[in-house]
């Protein structure tokens, strides 16, 4: 919460809030640990890592994330996933936990049953993200960068191998980096979103 990284931040959010349509609201917090991640919450926030922060290579690669992250807002992901993952669970639970064997088995069955949605999810966000960022002027390559170096989904295909496509909950990248380049306009290349004293402050906002 260092003040100059603060304000930076909420002014790359405020950029991209304004394109979304319908308009949206959206806070982000962000937690000081290594992880390189970030996850959207049902209470419209945003939780950002410092790891990603400092492992992110330009500001536009973490204005694409938090897009994709609004996408999930959007779709109401979080509070979906929530629900599902308590419904199923219990549900299976009440079936088949003790003949199967307790909650870890119950566990690997609801993962079966919810991977498909949730790679559907990151498809609808990966889309909404695109279409915010060119909106709000900003590259949306730096979404593909941001697969490119972070390798987010499985390098292979449901295709390859028939047990990715029970369990992995992301599409594979090269098919998500495939969708958004065929979505850039041809030419279009945005405008600055931050400066490069904003973006370090950004990259400090835990120190």
């Amino acid at each position: 919460d260092a003040p100059d990284g603060r304000a930076a931040l909420d002014q790359m959010l405020a950029r991209l809030l304004k394109a979304t349509n319908p308009q949206i609201t959206a806070r982000i917090l962000v937690l000081d640990h290594p992880l390189i991640n970030a996850f959207a919450l049902p209470d419209d926030q945003i939780v950002l890592f410092r790891g990603f922060l400092q492992a992110a290579r330009s500001p536009e690669e973490v204005a694409a994330v938090i897009a994709h992250e609004l996408g999930h807002l959007h779709h109401k992901d979080p509070t979906r996933d929530m629900l599902r993952w308590g419904g199923s669970l219990g549900i299976l639970d009440l079936l088949f936990g003790e003949l199967l064997g307790g909650s870890a088995t119950v566990a690997t069955f609801n993962r079966m049953i919810t991977s498909q949605e949730r790679r559907k999810a990151e498809s609808k966000a990966d889309a909404f993200a695109i279409d915010v960022l060119i909106r709000a002027d900003i590259s949306p390559a730096a979404l593909i960068d941001f697969f490119t170096v972070f390798n987010q989904g499985p390098a292979i295909g449901p295709a390859d191998n028939a047990f990715w496509e029970y369990f992995n909950t992301h599409p594979p990248d090269v098919l998500r980096i495939e969708r958004a380049q065929a979505a850039i306009p041809t030419g279009f290349e945005g405008t600055e979103i931050i400066g490069s004293n904003e973006w370090l402050a950004i990259q400090r906002i835990c120190d």
